[in-house]
């Protein structure tokens, strides 16, 4: 994963570097150096093992998002409640 892919990996997510850092349990400024260009004097790869917490921390995300988006619209359907009037049942015994 280069420098670029991760950094718009981020922004596709929504996440701030604060916010994946805490995901992933490493501080902001080693991610913000793996997000610097090359020939930053910044830049640092990233190893793999790292690479792969972070995407798979960045598929949980996406899952989680989508369970929430779609709870949202369940919760917002008007059709969730009918209004229809309580009418008890009359039983008439003969």
């Amino acid at each position: 994963m280069e420098a670029q892919e991760l950094r718009k990996l981020r922004i596709a997510h929504g996440l701030t570097p604060s916010q994946l850092a805490e995901m992933v349990e490493v501080s902001s400024r080693d991610l913000l150096c793996w997000e610097a260009p090359p020939g930053s004097p910044h830049h640092r790869p990233i190893d793999p093992s790292t690479r792969r917490r972070i995407l798979r921390q960045l598929a949980l995300w996406r899952d989680r998002q989508k369970r929430q988006a779609l709870l949202a619209v369940a919760y917002a359907n008007p059709q969730r409640f009918t209004l229809q009037p309580f009418v008890p049942a009359l039983a008439t015994i003969d």
